[in-house]
């Protein structure tokens, strides 16, 4: 069966990084908006948030934003100081974010046990993702420290990818409210999972090659020149918007 070339698939998935990233940002700037105004989303007042959920908008606002900075190489080469101190402003804002979340669910009112469990599993799943992500980095090993952060955005960003595929779920009608919670938590669920899945499959299908050392875009670990090194490759945006690999895991 044919695959994807490379390029495209690139492209792809930095497209779809981006989208998510901005349509993130753009909900969480009009949630913030209904919150101040005491307005509702949707649903009869199903979304009608209280004031201090902007808490958990302006934390989403920051990750989205940050994220794609991220993962960007050329702003890792150049500004290594600064990276490192947004990557833990990023961990202090997804932890707020996440616990924000959860409460959300166990305060607002009418909310189904269905909701309350799916956000549980899925934060709980974040944090430890982002806690894998961040003692990795503690530990100088970037290549296992990428990974986790991708599967940590694919969590992250699944309730974008949710929101996106609602409509569709709810174009048939909703006729009551128990209705309208089975639909939007088919689509949750459908949507963390095509996230997670998506991203596995980037790692898989950047398979692992051996590149020289003092080729690759980082030495970090000071391989002499000549030697060989074994590079597993996790994505990164580059700086005409492509995803690239990076960062030598060992050398041999």
């Amino acid at each position: 069966m044919a695959t994807l070339p490379r390029n495209r698939f690139t492209v792809l998935m930095t497209a779809a990084l981006l989208g998510l990233c901005a349509f993130g940002a753009i909900r969480a700037v009009s949630a913030t908006r209904l919150a101040l105004t005491g307005g509702s989303l949707d649903a009869g007042g199903l979304f009608r948030y209280p004031l201090w959920a902007i808490l958990h908008f302006a934390t989403a606002s920051l990750f989205v934003l940050a994220v794609p900075i991220q993962f960007w190489p050329a702003f890792r080469g150049r500004y290594r100081l600064l990276h490192r101190w947004s990557g833990r402003a990023l961990v202090v804002c997804a932890v707020i974010l996440a616990g924000s979340g959860i409460s959300l669910v166990y305060r607002m009112p009418d909310r189904p046990l269905g909701e309350r469990v799916f956000m549980t599993t899925v934060f709980a799943l974040f944090l430890c993702f982002l806690a894998n992500a961040f003692l990795a980095a503690r530990a100088r090993d970037f290549v296992r420290h990428r990974r986790w952060m991708l599967r940590t955005v694919a969590v992250g960003l699944g309730a974008m990818t949710q929101r996106l595929m609602l409509p569709l779920f709810l174009a048939a009608g909703v006729h009551s409210a128990a209705e309208f919670w089975d639909k939007f938590l088919a689509a949750a669920w459908l949507s963390a999972i095509l996230n997670v899945t998506v991203a596995e499959w980037w790692l898989r299908r950047s398979a692992p090659a051996s590149i020289p050392a003092d080729q690759g875009p980082e030495n970090p670990m000071g391989t002499p020149p000549g030697a060989r090194t074994i590079a597993i490759v996790t994505p990164s945006i580059t700086r005409s918007g492509g995803i690239i690999a990076s960062a030598p895991s060992r050398s041999a």
